[in-house]
Formats: C-alpha cells, structure tokens, sequence
C-alpha cells in the first residue's frame, strides 16, 4: 500500500495504532513514536521547530493536542522512551518518503465513545491538512 501512496502521491504516511494505560494521572493521553524522528522526512525548507518540519507529524500534533494532553516523541523522557516506536516503524526506519509514527492512545480514551470520537475527529483533520500539502 505505501508503494502505491508514493507513486501517486510521491509520499506515504503509516499510522501504527496502539493503545496503553496511564499509570499515573499527569501521563501523557497520546505518546508519538518515530524512533526520535529518525522515521520521519523533513518537509522540504523547512526552518521550524520540533514536529513543525515533519509532514503528517505535525498536522497530528495540532489537531490532537487541541483535545488531548500529548508527547509528541522528540525530547527523551519516560514517555517517550517508552514509546519510542516498535515493530512497525522500526521496519520503515531509513526509508524515503515514507514517514511513520506509533501513536498510542490512553485507555479512558478508547473506553469513552465521546472521547474516541474526539480522537477520530483530529485524525481525520490532520490527514485532510497533509493532504492538501501534497
């Protein structure tokens, strides 16, 4: 599939979906992980901070951190050690226009229909905004 996003798109962005239990209440809600960005491609010219050069990355972090406490993966911390990308995205490590990011998702969130809806929501928004940079 993410063959097919590039020669159409010149680009690709793998979501990997997970889900964790805050062990503690100031926890993150949503962890990125893209291996400290090594996942992920700069977007071209950019001068930005943090997840600010990262296409698909940063229209994630904008839109979810309107509703959601976040770590978006580039600092260390226990957080972001934690998650800092697993099976998925260490198999698109070093890969050219494939960006990959693990987002994991707080249990209260996914246990709350309201809350889930949220989440989608702000997915949703930030795949349509990086499209449109296409």
């Amino acid at each position: 599939m993410s063959q097919e996003c590039i020669a159409q798109f010149d680009k690709a962005l793998v979501i990997d979906l997970h889900g964790f239990s805050r062990p503690y209440k100031t926890y993150p809600d949503v962890i990125f992980g893209h291996i400290f960005g090594k996942t992920l491609d700069l977007i071209q010219d950019s001068i930005s901070e943090a997840c600010e050069k990262y296409w698909g990355c940063y229209q994630l972090e904008k839109e979810i951190s309107k509703h959601f406490s976040i770590n978006n993966g580039f600092s260390e911390s226990e957080f972001s050690l934690a998650y800092s990308g697993g099976y998925i995205t260490h198999q698109f490590l070093n890969t050219k226009k494939i960006n990959t990011i693990q987002v994991e998702v707080a249990k209260y969130i996914r246990m709350d229909s309201k809350l889930t809806i949220k989440l989608v929501d702000a997915f949703v928004n930030a795949i349509a905004k990086s499209i449109n940079q296409i």
